[in-house]
C-alpha cells in the first residue's frame, strides 16, 4: 500500500510554520548569546577588591548552567526543525520514518518537526525505557 504524500499546498503551509518556528529559535539563541557576552564584559569591567558572597557565586553558577542547558535544548529544537524542513524540500514530510505511514495532521500541528507517527513514537519510547532500565542494572 502506498502512502498518500502531502500536497504541495499542504507542504507550503507546514514550511511557513516551520520557518517561523526556526526564526523564533534563532532569535532566542542570539538573545541568550548576546546576554552572555554582555554579562561577561560587565563582570570584567566591574571587577573590584570586594569579595563575592558564596551565595551570589552559587546563584551565578546556577544561572549560567541553566542557560547552557536551555541553549542545548534550543539547539536540539533547531536541529529538528531543520531536519523537518529538509523533509519538506525532499517531499517526505508527514511520513513516518519507521512504518512509512502518514503522520496524523493533529500530531504535525502539535509537533511540527515530528518524524514518527504516534504509534511508532510510543513503541520507540518503550524500547528506550527498557534499554535505559537494563543499563542501570
Amino acid at each position: 500500500m502506498s502512502v498518500k504524500l502531502l500536497s504541495p499546498e499542504e507542504l507550503k503551509v507546514h514550511e511557513e510554520r516551520l520557518l517561523i518556528e526556526r526564526q523564533k529559535s534563532l532569535d532566542y539563541i542570539r538573545k541568550v548569546n548576546d546576554t552572555q557576552q554582555n554579562s561577561a564584559s560587565n563582570n570584567s569591567d566591574n571587577a573590584s577588591a570586594h569579595a563575592v558572597h558564596q551565595a551570589d557565586h552559587g546563584s551565578d553558577t546556577y544561572y549560567r548552567e541553566n542557560q547552557a542547558f536551555m541553549l542545548e535544548q534550543e539547539h536540539l529544537l533547531l536541529k529538528r526543525l531543520n531536519a523537518a524542513l529538509k523533509r519538506i524540500y525532499d517531499g517526505t514530510y508527514g511520513v513516518c520514518e519507521i512504518c512509512g505511514e502518514r503522520i496524523n495532521e493533529k500530531r504535525l500541528e502539535m509537533v511540527p518537526y515530528a518524524s514518527h507517527c504516534v504509534d511508532c513514537r510510543e513503541a520507540e519510547d518503550i524500547r528506550n525505557k527498557k534499554k535505559n532500565k537494563n543499563k542501570k542494572l
